[in-house]
């Protein structure tokens, strides 16, 4: 769950919380248009776009019955969730994938396991627990995917596979995290700096375009909900109403 403090024009603070699922598809939106050949290579339609669709789905308990925090009684935002619940939904997350078969496994593995190790709680012993295990197993869905011999199946495929997640995963949470406002910088699979920026409200400008349209415009749909103490996640979903923010990116 991501929750971003939002205030109205009366004043009224509220928060806008966006689902990690939601957060998802925003990344498999990106990526469906997205114009670079490094990326294009990969056959992103036949495994790797759907494994970015998807690669939250473990989510989708927390997201539908949100946590609140025991002193604040706020909905738990994804930077606030308790090591042990991250690992069992970035579990539940790699075997939502399974269907599309171990290349999808290896790379949605391999994103939570580079989450895990840029992070403090790789210093404690579920961290550690969790890296040891999904190493192993990520190691095992690549040999499997690698048993076909070829070129579509070398190394240097499944680690941009891995690098696409990560790539599309940071530019769908950059906008449902900041909604746009800060400047961001990214690097293509290819290499290629772009740079995005808001130059208006819900309109961002890219430099240089990478998309294959000429024109993108994406939607995050939300919850917005007062900020106040929650007695419960019932009484949390009561309290909220849908919200759809539209986004239009422009060369």
């Amino acid at each position: 769950m991501i929750r971003r403090d939002h205030q109205d024009v009366d004043g009224q603070q509220h928060w806008i919380l966006i689902s990690q699922r939601e957060h998802a598809r925003l990344a498999g939106d990106f990526a469906r248009y997205w114009g670079d050949p490094s990326w294009r290579a990969i056959s992103p339609d036949g495994i790797i776009l759907p494994m970015i669709y998807h690669h939250d789905d473990g989510w989708a308990d927390w997201d539908d019955h949100p946590r609140l925090d025991s002193v604040s009684h706020a909905p738990i935002a994804f930077t606030e969730m308790p090591i042990a619940d991250a690992h069992a939904i970035w579990k539940r997350s790699i075997d939502a994938v399974a269907a599309l078969g171990p290349l999808a496994q290896y790379a949605v593995a391999s994103h939570f396991l580079n989450l895990r190790k840029g992070g403090s709680g790789s210093a404690t012993a579920d961290g550690a627990a969790f890296i040891q295990q999904y190493s192993a197993q990520a190691e095992g869905w690549l040999q499997a995917w690698q048993q076909h011999a070829g070129e579509t199946h070398g190394l240097a495929i499944a680690q941009r596979a891995v690098t696409a997640l990560q790539l599309f995963d940071a530019l769908s949470l950059w906008l449902c995290v900041t909604d746009g406002r800060q400047p961001h910088r990214l690097v293509g699979l290819d290499g290629t700096h772009v740079c995005l920026t808001c130059v208006a409200p819900r309109t961002i400008h890219c430099e240089p375009w990478p998309f294959m349209r000429r024109d993108l415009s994406v939607t995050v749909t939300a919850w917005q909900v007062p900020v106040r103490h929650y007695a419960s996640s019932q009484e949390l979903c009561a309290q909220s109403r849908e919200a759809t923010g539209y986004y239009t990116c422009v060369q």
